[in-house]
């Protein structure tokens, strides 16, 4: 059997080998380096099971600097995902193109093995830790829907996808969520976790011109339709991340925020326009309380600097620094200043707060 499956793969690779080069990498990817770009084929047809076409984006990553390492563990973390079949499946075909590459004399870099893991790590508490930052909650939000029909499932995702496999440090979380969006794309109904990880991938740092990449490498090294299906959801990841900004205006001044994309950001938002009186509040900050309190689920807690706009829960106010001030417990980020953010010492009296959108 195992004889039968090594030789399917290695006419795969024989028949198929030019497909990297009749795909060539189109211009609107460069926001992405080559070996992000190259991780998205060995991925999707890691999920797929498309092994022709793995082969040669296997030897592609190879090329592009891909360490053997980093490729076998896009292969141990698809198995979350697309299952044992396809990964073992992938696995067989990687060994077989490095035997090829063997036989040809190429010398590939292995890389470093993934560092063993703390015994005495509480990985409850360090997967939900990760899939919070993933998710940019500013806490753990209530168990719901699947977390409370089979808490198992919770479990298994906290403990073992979230804290046994993305506490390996051969690939970090951003390469990590690449992997993941590239094979949720080549798979059919797995649109609303390609939601979540397209997000998610966006919050390790990837900006939008990097997702406009990744579709773009999608297109033209995995296919039309996983494409398709990939911008049709990062549409509405973008919609939902559109630039909300804010004017403050007194005095014949004008500041300029840009708000995150917090629920607590987003009601400010929903509450203007507004006519309200700011106050001083000690030496760095000036607050205003909104007609109606902020909701600080999924809102960052807030490292203030000089132009931070801020809510502090507590209290109810909304505040804006001049002067830098740091943290405290029940301070969240609501966005920044842009424009004007000398001018927020000298606020006093009523002002007009509005949306610029």
């Amino acid at each position: 059997m195992r004889s039968t499956l090594m030789a399917f793969l290695f006419s795969a690779l024989h028949a198929t080998c030019a497909f990297a080069a009749e795909a060539p990498i189109p211009r609107d990817a460069s926001a992405l380096d080559a070996r992000s770009q190259a991780m998205i084929p060995i991925a999707a047809f890691t999920a797929n099971g498309d092994l022709k076409k793995l082969a040669p984006a296997l030897h592609a990553g190879l090329e592009a600097g891909l360490s053997v390492n980093e490729i076998k563990e896009i292969m141990i973390q698809l198995y979350a995902y697309a299952g044992f079949p396809r990964s073992l499946n992938a696995i067989h075909t990687f060994m077989a193109v490095m035997k090829e590459r063997e036989e040809k004399g190429l010398q590939d870099y292995y890389g470093e093995e993934a560092s063993p893991l703390p015994e005495t790590m509480d990985k409850n508490a360090y997967g939900a830790k990760v899939r919070q930052s993933l998710a940019g909650w500013s806490e753990e939000p209530p168990a719901q829907g699947y977390q409370l029909f089979t808490p198992v499932m919770d479990v298994y995702l906290k403990e073992h996808l979230f804290a046994d496999i993305f506490a390996r440090d051969v690939l970090d979380h951003q390469s990590r969520e690449l992997a993941t969006i590239a094979a949720l794309a080549a798979l059919s109904g797995t649109e609303g976790q390609l939601g979540f990880h397209l997000g998610a991938a966006m919050n390790t740092g990837l900006d939008m011109k990097q997702m406009e990449a990744f579709v773009a490498v999608l297109r033209a090294k995995v296919g039309h339709e996983e494409a398709q299906r990939a911008d049709a959801v990062l549409s509405i990841i973008k919609q939902r991340r559109q630039a909300m900004r804010i004017s403050v205006q007194a005095n014949g001044k004008t500041i300029l925020f840009e708000l995150n994309h917090s629920t607590a950001a987003q009601e400010l938002y929903a509450q203007l326009p507004i006519q309200i009186e700011v106050k001083n509040y000690s030496n760095d900050e000036k607050i205003f309380y909104p007609p109606k309190k902020l909701a600080t689920q999924n809102t960052p807690a807030a490292h203030a600097k000089a132009g931070t706009l801020a809510y502090y829960a507590p209290w109810g106010d909304v505040v804006m620094f001049y002067r830098d001030f740091g943290s405290a417990s029940g301070l969240y980020e609501l966005g920044k200043a842009v424009l004007g953010a000398e001018h927020i010492g000298s606020l006093s009296g009523t002002v007009i707060i509005e949306t610029t959108n």
